[in-house]
């Protein structure tokens, strides 16, 4: 399908509400060729929204690695409170290049 070619936010600021996000077709793909994810990592851009992330619970993925916070916090919440690991990409290379000589690391 072609990219949206509206603006990224209506007058709510809730987005868009046509487009699928990453997280949800990253499922889609796996269960369309059979790919399992339980136990999986998941990467993403920003922090799943509430509806991705109850489609992260379902699928058995362990761990959420993203670069940035999502507008809203409800999805974190979620993942949080579903004893899914949450881990923030920017936190962990500022913790990693403090101690780039440290051999733990």
């Amino acid at each position: 399908m072609p990219h949206c070619e509206h603006p990224s936010r209506d007058d709510y600021g809730t987005g868009c509400r046509i487009a699928v996000h990453a997280e949800a077709n990253a499922v889609a793909f796996a269960a369309r060729w059979g790919i399992r994810v339980e136990g999986a990592d998941l990467f993403s851009t920003c922090v799943p929204c509430l509806a991705c992330a109850q489609l992260i619970v379902n699928a058995g993925i362990v761990r959420v690695v993203a670069g940035e916070a999502y507008r809203d916090p409800a999805g974190e919440n979620l993942l949080v409170s579903a004893g899914i690991e949450v881990v923030d990409l920017k936190y962990e290379d500022m913790i990693r290049s403090r101690h780039e000589d440290d051999p733990v690391l």
